[in-house]
């Protein structure tokens, strides 16, 4: 059987993966130079720009708000890649992982 080209994401991921970092993050609809030249994608990708979590009270709903400065980049929704399918909505709060493989390769991936 064949696999897709996304597929390999999954299988050099796998080996060894180290969890580098976890972060939360808001999907937006366009990268960080903009819709013109970043547009929103239509597959398991997505924009994300960081975001942290604000509390008041323990009885309030978690609000999470942009991290100035933060990071604007694109991620991959693993739950969608077999499918290549893109669910997530503009604007849905997300914890966001960085992890690198055997090969010390990088991967940015919506949880």
């Amino acid at each position: 059987m064949k696999m897709r080209s996304s597929s390999k994401l999954v299988r050099r991921a796998r080996p060894a993966r180290k969890l580098e970092e976890e972060i939360y993050g808001k999907i937006v609809c366009a990268g960080p130079e903009g819709e013109e030249s970043q547009p929103n994608f239509t597959d398991e990708r997505y924009w994300f720009v960081e975001t942290f979590l604000t509390s008041g009270e323990p009885t309030d709903k978690a609000v999470f708000e942009k991290l100035r400065g933060g990071r604007h980049e694109m991620a991959t929704n693993i739950r969608e890649i077999l499918e290549h399918s893109h669910h997530l909505r503009i604007g849905q709060d997300v914890k966001i992982r960085i992890i690198r493989d055997s090969g010390n390769e990088r991967y940015v991936v919506a949880a």
